[in-house]
């Protein structure tokens, strides 16, 4: 038996069954023989025998049927029978320094260490809390035992007694996590589901019904994929221009975009390829139902999101738009390779791949053409307002420094990229307002 094997047998719920139904009743027949029994309670009689055999029949019961109890995950609860067990233990230790004298006998040894196993096996079937207490409660008591009937037995003490709460604490980190069997019987459901739908994909192609599942399949995910889009108010992101629009609003609808045009490529649409690549695996005709299916699901909600983007980037430059053209350009770039992952040529996704490709460029001409209105508003220099009373700053310089000074601050990589040459030389904003 290697390793592993060893490992897999002593975490077995029924191996720790087995061992506390049986150190149970040698427990309490050892403790009922034992001298420490008779001078804490005294010696027998009918009462007593009848009192004991029920108690011990109830414990016995317990630890029978110990596995099946449901327990509360109430904390209160736990709290209130540790401390029960806790003013047991601490009434038995009073109890038995006030009466019990002398040295322990066999029976009284044997009793200390099966009430241990009972203890162990009790921790390892339920967990109300106080399992682990009198486990280390009588191992407490059989080390103090041994050393009253010799000091030099100590050691050997300890040591058993070191080994059984390493193999506790070992148990417990083998102990499955809470939820883990029902972690393990649902990833079996899904392989017999996977399994299962594999038998009806094969038998839905090898029968030419491909058609017919397309139909299905589009109208069941439509479905469902117009809920998911409910869900991030889609709907509430059609523009068609920006003009007018108030920059408080367009700001609150760019940053909606932005979650829902992250998500929806992340995630949703990325969610819907997998799936139809699943369903439709080893479809035996010639047409792509996989990319037909994902194009038809994908297509319109895809086109609303970047026809915001293109109703943005259409809007006249204004420079206090800047920044929110910024933001959009950044979350248009940063997806652009998700969207080219998506929507290949293959799938039959280069119209909305190149859609997405000519708003990045459309938004990188308006916000160079910010940059130019700002040009045009430092050459203008009319009369009225180009000489300064008194010296100082000019208020366009202190306008045009401030606007800068904020637009780099927030997106200055973004505004490198937007003035890379399409060539790749790149030149620096300063060049695009040289005369």
């Amino acid at each position: 038996m290697d390793t592993n094997q060893v490992k897999n047998f002593l975490i077995q719920k029924k191996l720790w069954r087995l061992v506390g139904f049986l150190s149970t009743p040698i427990a309490l027949l050892c403790f009922a023989l034992s001298s420490s029994f008779k001078q804490v309670f005294g010696e027998w009689n009918l009462l007593k025998i009848l009192i004991y055999v029920t108690l011990s029949s109830i414990i016995c019961t317990i630890m029978l049927l110990a596995h099946k109890f449901h327990v509360s995950r109430s904390r209160l609860l736990k709290a209130q029978v540790s401390f029960l067990g806790f003013m047991l233990t601490s009434c038995s230790s009073f109890l038995y320094g006030q009466k019990v004298n002398g040295k322990p006998d066999m029976f009284s040894l044997v009793s200390s260490v099966a009430f241990a196993l009972m203890s162990l096996s009790l921790s390892r079937q339920i967990d109300f809390g106080f399992e682990v207490d009198l486990f280390n409660f009588f191992l407490g008591y059989f080390l103090v035992q041994l050393m009253t009937i010799h000091i030099a037995l100590a050691s050997l003490g300890a040591s058993f007694c070191y080994l059984l709460m390493f193999l506790r604490s070992y148990l417990d980190t083998k102990q499955p996590a809470k939820g883990s069997n029902v972690s393990h019987s649902v990833a079996q459901i899904a392989l017999k589901i996977e399994d299962r739908r594999s038998k009806i994909r094969k038998a839905i192609f090898e029968g030419g019904c491909d058609e017919e599942c397309y139909n299905v399949y589009i109208t069941w995910r439509r479905q469902i994929l117009d809920e998911k889009m409910k869900k991030i108010e889609l709907h509430k992101l059609h523009i068609k221009e920006i003009k007018g629009v108030p920059l408080d609003y367009l700001q609150r609808k760019i940053q909606r975009w932005i979650m829902a045009f992250e998500y929806s490529i992340s995630i949703l649409f990325s969610e819907e390829r997998n799936l139809t690549n699943s369903v439709f695996l080893g479809c035996s005709s010639s047409s792509n139902y996989a990319d037909l299916c994902f194009m038809e699901l994908c297509r319109p909600p895809m086109t609303l999101l970047l026809d915001f983007a293109s109703a943005v980037a259409k809007g006249k430059g204004l420079p206090l738009r800047l920044l929110r053209l910024l933001k959009v350009f950044e979350a248009l770039k940063e997806m652009l390779p998700e969207i080219e992952t998506l929507f290949s040529d293959q799938s039959g996704g280069a119209e909305i791949r190149d859609m997405a490709i000519g708003i990045l460029a459309r938004l990188r001409e308006a916000i160079k053409g910010v940059f130019a209105d700002l040009e045009n508003l430092i050459c203008k220099n009319e009369p009225s307002i180009g000489i300064v009373h008194g010296g100082g700053i000019h208020p366009i310089t202190h306008y045009i420094m401030n606007y800068l000074g904020v637009a780099c601050n927030n997106s200055l990589m973004t505004l490198e990229q937007v003035f890379e040459s399409n060539n790749n030389n790149s030149h620096d904003i300063g060049e695009d307002f040289e005369g």
